[in-house]
């Protein structure tokens, strides 16, 4: 799910066994505070995991850590990169296997920092629209996404958001063929 979900020597071990033609997908930079956890091993997140008396010996990755590990993977998803930064989105790039998605409402529930969505699309990463879960999402209609996203990007075209909810996620799990 994310990389404070499992220790990642969990992780690693379990994608090890897969074939790279697997598609895989990781909730990655959702947070500021799951940056903080993942980049110092400070923060909310480690203070949450001593109160329920969680080990902490085997810490988080980092952003580029999970970047390398999905672009291992033939086809992957990289769910939210609402924190990434510059470096990371040109390592997404540079993978070309990488598509980030992006949930517009649910990023407008928790009053996040505005969406890379630009640095995104000029590094080339695909972004596509995702509805996260009813936890942080009114409902998970697809249309709803794009009809946010629109207001909220209105440089991008029709056009691109439709694209985002239809032949961009087929192409990015390699079924657009199908």
């Amino acid at each position: 799910h994310a990389p404070y979900s499992l220790h990642f020597s969990t992780v690693t071990a379990v994608l090890e066994q897969l074939s790279a033609s697997t598609r895989v997908s990781m909730h990655v930079a959702e947070s500021r505070e799951e940056l903080q956890w993942c980049e110092s091993q400070t923060g909310p997140f480690r203070d949450a995991f001593e109160r329920l008396g969680l080990s902490m010996t085997d810490l988080p990755p980092s952003i580029n850590q999970c970047v390398e590990l999905l672009a291992r993977f033939k086809h992957a998803l990289l769910i939210h990169g609402n924190y990434l930064n510059q470096d990371q989105i040109e390592r997404i790039a540079d993978a070309r296997n990488i598509a980030v998605v992006y949930c517009p409402r649910t990023h407008k529930h928790f009053g996040h920092a505005p969406y890379p969505w630009q640095a995104l699309q000029t590094a080339g990463v695909p972004v596509l629209l995702g509805t996260d879960s009813r936890a942080s999402n009114p409902s998970l209609s697809l249309w709803d996404e794009v009809t946010t996203a629109a207001k909220q990007h209105p440089q991008c075209s029709p056009s691109q958001w439709l694209e985002s909810v239809t032949l961009g996620p087929a192409r990015a799990l390699g079924v657009d063929t199908d």
